[in-house]
């Protein structure tokens, strides 16, 4: 009605007419309302230290918080390798670890990820991870870190310490 100029203001419209539409209450969807759009639920997220590819600076920023056990984020793995493919100069990708309690293997390929990392592996781990995502074991995991290269000695120094699980629980 006052016509001035507003980013938020068509998607919140949208955002609220969806909620009316699947029949929420008038508090229900203030609440959602609140939690999507108030400046006090914005989050920061901290990037360092965290995995990244793509340019600095590039306009899209994605971060991913992912687990390599999980069938739907290893479904998006393509996904998101196209849609960066194709953007490689305006994205800059960002992964955070997020293993789900459910799997099993989960923190075990989290932590060899970040080992890896500290050898300037990441990217080829998170890549061998999530080929071989049905079949995370300790060992296999400890194949895959030799088959990139890894020095396994410091490989597994630095999967099993401290700092390493403080790094994913920081994540998660």
């Amino acid at each position: 009605n006052e016509n001035r100029p507003c980013r938020a203001c068509l998607p919140a419209v949208r955002f609220l007419l969806e909620r009316v539409q699947r029949g929420m209450t008038r508090g229900q969807v203030e609440s959602a309302y609140r939690d999507r759009f108030s400046p006090d639920g914005v989050k920061n997220i901290d990037l360092n230290d965290t995995p990244s590819r793509g340019p600095v600076g590039a306009p899209i920023v994605i971060v991913e918080f992912a687990d390599f056990e999980c069938p739907a984020c290893g479904a998006m793995r393509p996904v998101l390798d196209e849609v960066i493919a194709e953007h490689a100069d305006k994205i800059r990708f960002f992964y955070k670890h997020f293993p789900l309690g459910m799997h099993q293997n989960a923190e075990k390929a989290a932590r060899a990820a970040v080992a890896a990392m500290h050898q300037g592996k990441f990217w080829e781990m998170h890549h061998a991870l999530f080929e071989n995502q049905t079949q995370l074991s300790t060992e296999n995991i400890e194949k895959l870190a030799q088959g990139i290269g890894l020095d396994l000695a410091k490989f597994r120094q630095d999967r099993d310490s401290e700092a390493t699980a403080d790094f994913v629980a920081k994540n998660r």
